[in-house]
């Protein structure tokens, strides 16, 4: 099992590039072009995300409370060289 287990029931979209970040880059691109504010990267951890103008921690300084806030998160196996998904 995963330690950042997508939860079931959501809906996903998922980016396969494998040059270095290009898969991130382009989800990232995907959700500021849609209005979302994005968090840091922060090793394999998930990176949340939340529509408007927003800054978001690294998934480590988030609580639980700032978890449940976010409208999604970008996970991936390896974020340099993807699949990212969203």
């Amino acid at each position: 099992m995963s330690a950042f287990p997508v939860p079931e029931g959501n809906k996903t979209l998922t980016w396969t590039m494998s040059d270095d970040f290009e898969a991130y880059n382009a989800a990232e691109h995907w959700l500021t072009d849609r209005g979302f504010s994005i968090g840091r990267l922060n090793g394999d951890a998930p990176v949340g995300f939340k529509e408007g103008d927003w800054d978001i921690a690294k998934w480590w300084n988030l609580s639980a409370s700032d978890i449940k806030q976010l409208d999604g998160v970008i996970t991936s196996p390896d974020f340099r060289h993807g699949p990212v998904t969203v």
